[in-house]
């Protein structure tokens, strides 16, 4: 068989498979089966041809996440909300070091695949689009802090049909520092604690957090004083940065239309003081 022929016969539907994948069970099975092939490729020809497996992978990639590139034409922010039949293909990069090896790009999907096994069944109900929208509208509108998060590439808000084995919500901090946080929505855990809406505002401020600092160990302007006579109770760097998330949190639930998803076990008296502090801190920005 000459070079040209093998080339021609490497099969790529288990490429095509991972990205018409729709559910979390799915594309990890996918995935598995992409490891599969490769190795497969690998002993019936070549490293080389391996290499060709992963480009293809990568390049299908980018070319299935441009619908996510850009938010929708008039939205009032930069914010791409992605629904769950997407989401767990769009955790890909943050395991998969595209532009790698091979072999690397194999182990993140090795990491991938064991990060689809940190899902659980949905307890209880999560947050729906129309809150999501109403959050960030508010955010935007009283204190631009969409123009802040996401001055360029938008903020990716990752809605899952699933909850987690640890978190509610998460905020992951990209590698480059210039890039944008991305926002991870899942079922909640538990409803008691927090109200669903409260729980993404939260998230938005571990990114304004992470944007004005790009380094979630340095606390943003003026907290500690802020932390003293507010929260006064928090000492370790953990609880300063729940802390300031909290305080964006209630920043925004303070706007008009989201006073009812204010958390009952903290004063609602003492919520300007934390309007005043976040149009102090974003002013400007």
């Amino acid at each position: 068989m000459s070079y040209k022929s093998d080339i021609n016969n490497i099969d790529y539907s288990c490429v095509t498979k991972i990205f018409v994948s729709r559910t979390i069970n799915e594309i990890k099975t996918a995935a598995r089966a992409f490891i599969a092939a490769a190795d497969e490729v690998r002993e019936t020809y070549n490293g080389m041809f391996v290499y060709m497996l992963c480009r293809r992978f990568e390049e299908t990639f980018s070319e299935w996440s441009k619908q996510y590139s850009a938010p929708a034409k008039n939205a009032a922010w930069n914010a791409v909300i992605i629904p769950p039949e997407h989401s767990p293909i769009m955790l890909l990069p943050s395991c998969v070091p595209f532009g790698s090896s091979p072999n690397e790009i194999i182990a993140g999907l090795e990491k991938f695949i064991t990060r689809c096994d940190e899902f659980t069944p949905p307890i209880f109900d999560t947050i729906t689009v129309i809150e999501i929208k109403k959050v960030l509208t508010a955010a935007q509108k009283a204190y631009g802090l969409l123009d802040i998060i996401a001055p360029n590439e938008p903020i990716k808000i990752l809605c899952f049909a699933k909850s987690h084995n640890e978190y509610n919500s998460q905020c992951g901090f990209p590698s480059e520092p210039t890039r944008t946080p991305t926002i991870f929505l899942f079922h909640p855990k538990e409803n008691g604690t927090y109200d669903r809406v409260f729980i993404f505002a939260h998230e938005l401020g571990h990114a304004l957090h992470w944007v004005l600092t790009r380094n979630a160990d340095v606390l943003p302007d003026g907290f500690d004083k802020f932390n003293e006579s507010v929260f006064a109770r928090f000492d370790t760097l953990k609880e300063k940065q729940e802390a300031f998330a909290d305080a964006v949190a209630f920043a925004i639930l303070n706007v008009k239309g989201l006073g009812t998803h204010f958390p009952h076990q903290f004063s609602k008296e003492r919520s300007p003081v934390f309007t005043k502090y976040i149009k102090e801190l974003t002013a400007n920005k």
